[in-house]
């Protein structure tokens, strides 16, 4: 791998291994990881999207974006909940803690029902209905807030123990959110959806060689005319956060920058959609212009820059 970037300006070689192949990935097993990578001569760990998955465990398929998956946490390595550096974390991540909690509580109350199933007054995020929720589930919520900074401080301990070792983490971003995430609840706005939050369209690919229906995915699809109107807000935000915890990141289905595959929502299959222009340049100028040179690579393994 070459390039001009600060990982990529020299060639390396690495290994993929998602962090669900370890035992609290996050502690002890991901650190004798990293040894035997450097060990061996390795400087690139490589891995899969680190968000919380739904019921069919898929890393491409996360809840949210912002929050870690629960499960990478190492028991045996505590954080110290309730010090500085966690209301510090929590004062950092305003902007999605809150609202990812709350949107986990509420799903757990609606034993797992997705959001647009619930109640008008849950599903629509009316604000009184939101603060009796804060106060009535304190105990739960909080406890998911110092879940999350378990993991954010497991993350940022094992990073620096790769980077002492002369490794670098190389992440991974899915295109899509799933539609059941804390995203697509608390930015509706950002997506395409009807009054009742059910998508109007939904991702996937058209049939090729290996299907002859093509691929439905299910995500729900971005709307990209809205993302124009506040400078791609929510793409920067997606940006920063993953940005924080790797050297460098992976954009997964990034064909999707060009154009991507809209299939109607209810479709048995993806032989129903059609291609629909995605401003990936106008998207891609607003990321360089906040993060400078990107440290992006597309599905290829081809550097953007």
């Amino acid at each position: 791998m070459t390039g001009s970037n600060r990982v990529m300006g020299r060639r390396r070689a690495g290994v993929l291994l998602h962090l669900g192949s370890l035992e609290g990935g996050l502690g002890a097993s991901g650190r004798s990881f990293i040894d035997w990578l450097a060990q061996a001569g390795f400087t690139v760990w490589q891995m899969l999207p680190a968000g919380p998955t739904g019921m069919d465990g898929s890393p491409y398929f996360v809840r949210s974006d912002a929050a870690g998956n629960p499960d990478f946490i190492d028991p045996a390595e505590p954080a110290p909940v309730g010090g500085p550096e966690y209301h510090a974390f929590c004062a950092a991540n305003a902007d999605w803690l809150p609202d990812h909690a709350c949107f986990e509580i509420l799903s757990a109350v609606h034993r797992g029902a997705p959001w647009w199933q619930w109640a008008p007054e849950y599903r629509d995020r009316d604000p009184a209905t939101l603060a009796g929720v804060r106060d009535l589930h304190a105990l739960d919520i909080k406890a998911v807030c110092e879940q999350q900074f378990q993991f954010a401080w497991q993350w940022q301990r094992l990073l620096e123990y790769a980077h002492s070792r002369g490794v670098c983490l190389f992440g991974d971003l899915p295109f899509y959110v799933a539609p059941d995430s804390a995203e697509v609840w608390s930015e509706r706005a950002q997506f395409q959806l009807d009054a009742t939050g059910h998508a109007l369209a939904v991702a996937g690919v058209p049939p090729d060689y290996f299907s002859e229906l093509g691929q439905l995915w299910g995500n729900t699809l971005y709307d990209w005319d809205a993302m124009r109107q506040d400078n791609f807000r929510f793409w920067r935000a997606r940006l920063r956060w993953q940005l924080a915890r790797v050297d460098l990141l992976r954009l997964d289905h990034f064909r999707a920058m060009a154009a991507h595959w809209a299939v109607p929502a209810g479709s048995p299959d993806a032989r129903a959609g059609r291609w629909a222009p995605t401003p990936g340049r106008e998207l891609l100028t607003q990321l360089a212009s906040q993060f400078g040179e990107l440290p992006l690579v597309a599905e290829d393994l081809g550097v953007i820059t």
